[in-house]
């Protein structure tokens, strides 16, 4: 397994990289056909391992003209032998290492001798590399040693390999060894482009031996490198580069960090480590896992573990592990962080993305190759114990009374630190539809346009987009082909600066020509990839109100590649009787987004459906979703439970009458303070316009000295007199929330199936009840063209929907398509009347432990004539 060290400087960074595959903690070797990945050690009865300085030593130490003094063999034999001793000298570990005198051998390779060599012909030394490390394994099954199986393969997996005899005097009979032992190691040195130095120092190109070689050697025994390095000059060991200039860096690199003693000791435990290692124990552990917000392992995590009396750096790194891990006691996503000082730490998860200190760029080859066979391990903002997010890549304990203290004791191992993986900022295009047809009525009675309609929703949409916070936003309209904006609006921050901008483009739309969305999601697909440090998000959310007909004879599905190629997700919103359905709902479904579509809307339903469409975009939960009709003075209330996952509670309004002063409103929480929504104050966000109202309240909400969090809180509001009768008014509540609902389709024979379930904290929920009522579609009036060509007009009137809604239940039972009773899916057969896209509104209510609550949801499913759409891989 080679290993390659490079320098680092002040202006530029280079680091280790590695050629084979490795895992958090140890270096690890495929086996099994490469379908599992096994620890690369040395076996114990190997000790002490005995090395060897090539004969010539230190050659050409002045190839820089640095006037660098010559460095003789016994000078070089103490420099090594301190870095090997920097390990050896681990209470917690077994290695141990003697010098065995000087060799001729000078080439690296598989023939048992361990050396040291500044004169190997087997290598060709690419520009800007110090050294390199070279471990190579026994390669074949497992097998007990006896006198007549001691000839083996001696190689790297998957490459060549040759034979070598194994000495029953190292390796008795009766030794066990597996498949990827380490057999020999060799540690050679650059002498063509860097000069080398017995201290540290600050000359450029001149690298202290006893640093490299201390990084270097933890490689040979089997370790991996760490992401930890902090202010410039403070690595661990393992950090993946070392600087030239800075003495400060070398010395740190020289001495062994906390994470460093902790990884010689998970790979050789000896007396004193947690829990692999002998009594009586001076160390212990922290234990957990790491999911998905609906419940499957979030694998290749990394976990830091901060020392609460100095939160500067941590002090431990781990990963969570994944499918491929060698270790039969782990699942995976779940973790262990072993040999831990006794003390109080806060544990926190960083995504692997996350920039790391002193690089150029977060390389994956530079630190840990098997997260990439994981999934979860990016995507999410970085959180410490219990459910702290941050706003920044690294933890953020300015709030530490938020944080949970996590307590080691020696010999005992902290279970049950858990995490959740939330979802981080997002890339959010707002792709409008501005077609002719857009000048219709929004409804029957003619309150105003789709297109003034639609201006109102996006302004609601773009209000509800700045309370959730640290998203980027970029505008596109189209007709007949993409028509820019001016000002511009193309993806950018969505800031209290930017957000008026946004506001203005809008305001300015004029509806006329024909329906060209393949342009109009192009030009989104292009921005969204473009974007210089895009969010692991981003989202196309296109609006229309008919069909794709521009150019004559294009394919919609063109979009499906652009979208799903490039990881993008698709949210569609089809306003009308002649929409696209069949195609966006296929796209949407592929990409993991969702088409919603409605046949009649009123402008404050339209509101709506774009908040419930970004709250889905973002990442948040519904928890209630009703429609109320006050008259003028009447009252009314919404109440939303709230459960200990709820982080934000996020209530919205939304309304008809154009005043912003239309509601008055106050919140009440469990504990029954009231809480005004007229401005900003201390612990509440507020958003007025003149048809909507959005409010954030981050949990626990302080109260008189007291925490509210628990419990039911309710949103009253009264309708102003005015010279209207009555007042449509929509009302929801959101949350940001580890209390998920998740719905799947699945085509049957007898009758489409929905599969509904709700995860709590990472885990699927058994006891819950749900309902949906479905809105049966009619059928498409096929009139889009003609509706994009004339100037204003009249909808066509509709069934209301009360006479097309029917109400489903969902059972756990075993029967009627559910495939296991009493598992926390919970199924429910679809009606499927006529073509076109049914959409259903999921209540649910549920309890876990001590939690109960609810939830809602707003999906849809599109019917052909013959079964529904399902997600067709590319």
């Amino acid at each position: 397994m080679k290993r390659t060290m490079m320098r680092y400087t002040i202006l530029a960074v280079a680091s280790l990289t590695a050629l084979n595959i490795q895992a958090g903690e140890n270096l690890e070797t495929p086996t099994n056909g490469f379908s599992v990945i096994s620890h690369t050690l040395w076996h114990d009865v190997a000790m002490p391992l005995e090395w060897h300085l090539h004969e010539d030593g230190v050659i050409n130490n002045d190839a820089n003209m640095q006037g660098t003094p010559a460095i003789a063999n016994p000078d070089a034999v103490t420099e090594i032998s301190d870095a090997f001793t920097e390990w050896q000298n681990v209470a917690t570990s077994n290695i141990s290492v003697v010098y065995s005198g000087e060799t001729p051998t000078g080439d690296s390779g598989c023939d048992l001798t361990n050396i040291v060599t500044w004169s190997d012909n087997n290598v060709t030394w690419p520009a800007g590399v110090i050294a390199m490390g070279l471990t190579t394994t026994y390669v074949g099954p497992s097998i007990v040693l006896n006198n007549m199986n001691r000839n083996v393969s001696c190689g790297q997996a998957g490459g060549g390999s040759n034979i070598v005899n194994l000495s029953a005097a190292v390796y008795p009979n009766g030794t066990t060894l597996a498949e990827g032992t380490i057999l020999d190691m060799d540690m050679t040195w650059n002498p063509d482009e860097f000069d080398y130095s017995t201290t540290p120092n600050a000359v450029s190109n001149v690298f202290d031996i006893q640093a490299v070689a201390t990084h270097e050697f933890g490689h040979l025994f089997g370790l991996s490198h760490t992401s930890m390095a902090f202010a410039g000059v403070d690595p661990a060991t393992m950090f993946p580069s070392v600087s030239d200039t800075n003495i400060a860096f070398q010395n740190n690199m020289r001495s062994l960090a906390q994470d460093d003693i902790a990884s010689s000791g998970r790979g050789y435990p000896a007396t004193g480590f947690w829990p692999d290692g002998v009594a009586p124990y001076t160390t212990g552990a922290i234990s957990g896992w790491v999911r998905q917000s609906n419940g499957s392992a979030a694998q290749g995590v990394r976990v830091w573990a901060y020392n609460t009396a100095d939160t500067s750096q941590p002090v431990y790194e781990g990963f969570s592990v994944t499918q491929f891990d060698w270790d039969p006691a782990l699942s995976a996503g779940d973790y262990v962080l072993k040999g831990v000082e006794p003390g109080s730490y806060y544990v926190c998860i960083l995504p692997w993305n996350n920039g790391v200190p002193n690089t150029q760029a977060d390389d994956d080859n530079r630190y840990n190759l098997t997260v990439l066979n994981g999934v979860g391990h990016t995507g999410f903002p970085t959180e410490c114990y219990d459910d702290v997010a941050s706003g920044t890549n690294n933890p953020d304990f300015a709030d530490s009374d938020r944080i949970r203290e996590v307590e080691v004791s020696a010999g005992e191992t902290t279970p049950s630190i858990n995490f959740v993986t939330g979802s981080g900022d997002t890339d959010i295009m707002l792709v409008m539809d501005r077609s002719g047809s857009m000048n219709l009525a929004a409804d029957a009675a003619f309150s105003m346009s789709k297109l003034d309609a639609l201006k109102l929703s996006a302004d609601s949409f773009i209000n509800f987009l700045d309370l959730d916070g640290g998203h980027r936003l970029g505008l596109v309209q189209f007709n007949s082909g993409v028509v820019p904006f001016v000002p511009a609006f193309d993806l950018q921050d969505l800031t209290a600066a930017s957000k008026p901008d946004a506001q203005n483009a809008i305001s300015g739309m004029v509806a006329g020509g024909m329906t060209n969305i393949i342009d109009g999601v192009q030009e989104a697909v292009n921005q969204l990839t473009s974007a210089a440090s895009p969010n692991d998000r981003q989202v196309v959310f296109v609006f229309s109100d008919g069909k794709h007909n521009s150019p004559w004879g294009s394919d919609l599905m063109d979009i499906n590649g652009p979208i799903v190629d490039n990881d993008l997700t698709l949210y569609s919103l089809g306003f009308g009787t002649d929409v696209s359905g069949v195609e966006l709902n296929q796209v949407a479904l592929n990409s993991g987004g969702q088409h919603v579509e409605h046949q009649a809307l009123t402008p404050a339903e339209l509101q709506k459906y774009f908040i419930s469409i970004a709250a889905s975009a973002v990442d948040l939960t519904m928890l209630v979703d009703p429609l109320y009709e006050l008259t003028a003075g009447k009252s009314g209330s919404l109440e939303a439970i709230v459960s200990e996952s709820e982080k934000d509670l996020i209530f919205t309004m939304n309304w008809d009458v154009p005043n912003k002063n239309q509601f008055n409103t106050t919140v009440i929480s469990p504990s029954g303070c009231t809480i005004g929504t007229v401005f900003n104050m201390p612990g509440v966000q507020v958003r007025k316009g003149d048809t909507h109202r959005h409010i954030k309240i981050p949990m626990p909400y302080r109260c008189n000295n007291r925490e509210d969090h628990v419990g039911t809180w309710k949103l009253q509001f009264t309708a102003a007199k005015s010279n209207h009768e009555s007042n449509r008014l929509i009302a929801q509540a959101f949350s940001t929330s580890n209390t998920k609902m998740f719905t799947d389709f699945r085509a049957e024979k007898e009758q489409p199936i929905a599969e509904t379930r709700l995860v709590h904290e990472g885990v699927v929920v058994k006891k819950a009840d749900f309902i949906a009522d479905v809105v049966i579609p009619v059928k498409s009036t096929g009139d889009s063209d003609d509706q994009d060509k004339q100037d204003g007009g009249k909808p066509r009137q509709l069934p209301p929907e009360s006479e097309r809604t029917v109400r489903i239940k969902f059972t756990d039972d075993g029967r009627n398509g559910d495939r296991k009773a009493r598992d926390g899916i919970f199924t429910a057969q679809l009606p499927t009347k006529i073509e076109g896209s049914y959409r259903m509104r999921i209540q649910g209510q549920f309890e876990s432990g001590k939690s109960f609550g609810q939830r809602e949801q707003v999906s849809s499913y599109y019917f052909d004539g013959n079964q529904i759409s399902l997600p067709k891989t590319k």
